[in-house]
């Protein structure tokens, strides 16, 4: 199929993680002198198909304070698949970490299955890559308070099939993940 440009285009939000070393200004403070250029070289290479560019409030914070901005890390999880009956598929959250920090440690020693600190599930089952369509969520509830693990789907017909599994942790960050399953 050929690329055909939108009308109007989605609205994008691209959120990019640097890290390189800091040339020191005072003993507390660290600054970059080139910050500004990588970001304008940047734009310069999407500026044709974007032409609208807005700085937003959090992007004029001073230098002396950017290299100070921390940004939580994603957190890492297995998906196994398998089939369910002939036509179905099985999907299953087989281990869930996050980044150690102290906090985190004091937290995961006193969880048995660090997939406890999952706190809300939802997957795809027909993700084309565009936009998430939330088709079963499992989530935990003060009665139930463990969310699902596993999922199933039965497809209608044989083929390819990409599925994307969204998870939350207790700690309100989000994850994503697909894979591509094939249903004869």
């Amino acid at each position: 199929m050929p690329r055909k440009p939108l009308k109007h285009k989605p609205l994008i939000e691209a959120i990019f993680e640097f890290r390189w070393e800091l040339q020191e200004q005072t003993p507390e403070m660290k600054v970059d002198p080139h910050y500004k250029i990588l970001i304008d070289r940047m734009y310069d290479k999407i500026s044709d198909e974007y032409p609208f560019h807005e700085q937003l409030p959090t992007a004029t914070m001073p230098d002396e304070i950017a290299g100070y901005v921390k940004f939580p890390e994603v957190a890492y999880y297995e998906v196994e698949t398998g089939v369910h009956d002939t036509t179905g598929v099985a999907l299953k959250i087989t281990d869930f970490q996050l980044l150690p920090t102290a906090e985190l440690t004091e937290i995961a020693s006193k969880v048995g299955d660090s997939r406890e600190l999952i706190n809300y599930r939802t997957v795809d089952r027909d993700y084309k890559g565009d936009t998430f369509h939330s088709q079963r969520q499992s989530f935990r509830v003060k009665r139930d308070p463990k969310v699902d693990y596993e999922a199933k789907h039965r497809y209608g017909g044989a083929g390819k099939y990409q599925i994307m599994v969204k998870v939350l942790n207790v700690f309100g960050n989000d994850t994503n993940k697909a894979v591509e399953v094939g249903v004869k």
